[in-house]
């Protein structure tokens, strides 16, 4: 089912090559990073064991990490979304109106008010993740300074 070039390590093409070293140094994401230098240095003829103890993955990791390279088109990315959203869009466009209008000083007064009003549990990292994704920053309120002064009406 393999070919032989799969196990003598020569799998990618010049260009290729080029392409993955170019796309190493400009990734942020390091699984991507380790991903691009798996299949680079089987190309180099490394063995899947050497690859593994290199980056400090598993045998079975590394093999399947190259075995998807090839086989889906140069695929490198990890294919982890994430969990399914628990409010209905209609319900995170209301919120976000509701949260236009009121000011809150903590995320975990704004949990309250989404189990509150829609029944939906979020922990406090949970609704900070959603606040973030929907555009809101959170930043600790600044005091101000007060001087104890009569003032004259």
């Amino acid at each position: 089912m393999f070919c032989f070039k799969w196990f003598m390590g020569t799998i990618l093409n010049a260009e290729e090559r080029k392409e993955l070293l170019v796309s190493h140094k400009r990734e942020r994401d390091r699984r991507v990073a380790d991903r691009i230098k798996a299949v680079l240095l089987r190309d180099d003829g490394m063995s899947f064991s050497d690859i593994a103890r290199v980056l400090f993955l598993s045998d079975e990791g590394v093999r399947q990490q190259i075995e998807d390279y090839l086989k889906r088109n140069g695929k490198l990315r990890p294919e982890n979304g994430g969990s399914q959203a628990k409010l209905s869009d209609e319900q995170a466009k209301k919120l976000e109106a509701h949260l236009e209008e009121q000011l809150y000083t903590r995320t975990c007064d704004v949990v309250e008010y989404v189990k509150n009003t829609y029944g939906v549990s979020y922990s406090v990292r949970g609704l900070t993740k959603w606040l973030h994704q929907h555009g809101f920053a959170s930043h600790k309120p600044a005091g101000v300074p007060a001087k104890g002064k009569i003032l004259n009406c």
